[in-house]
């Protein structure tokens, strides 16, 4: 699956290694290089976080989803990342559970298991 395809589609699933690769890591190292360089461009910077929030929203639930997927459950597993207080321990969780667990190593009704398994 493309880097286009993981961050930007919903459907689908994908594997540990393309989540950590291609989903985690990309959007870490873009939202770090996002917070360095606003901090040095005050207003201009501001728009460049705004800009950059949204992509980076609808790219982590296309990520988290499709991982999700893999593991047979529904895509609204991440629902519970946007209550409130206990949405930061529920998202540090689901992180765990998604970036360590196997995925169904057979068809699902969400795709066939990606490759590299």
């Amino acid at each position: 699956m493309s880097l286009g395809q993981v961050l930007f589609s919903f459907d689908g699933r994908i594997n540990r290694r393309e989540f950590w690769l291609k989903g985690i890591l990309p959007l870490w190292v873009a939202s770090l290089l996002v917070g360095a360089v606003s901090g040095l461009l005050d207003d201009l910077g501001i728009i460049l976080v705004v800009v950059w929030v949204i992509p980076a929203i609808i790219a982590s639930l296309a990520v988290l989803i499709k991982r999700w997927h893999d593991l047979g459950r529904s895509g609204l597993w991440v629902l519970p990342g946007f209550i409130p207080i206990l949405g930061a321990l529920y998202s540090l969780v689901t992180l765990l559970i998604l970036g360590i667990c196997r995925g169904q190593a057979v068809d699902n009704q969400y795709g066939p298991p990606p490759g590299n398994r």
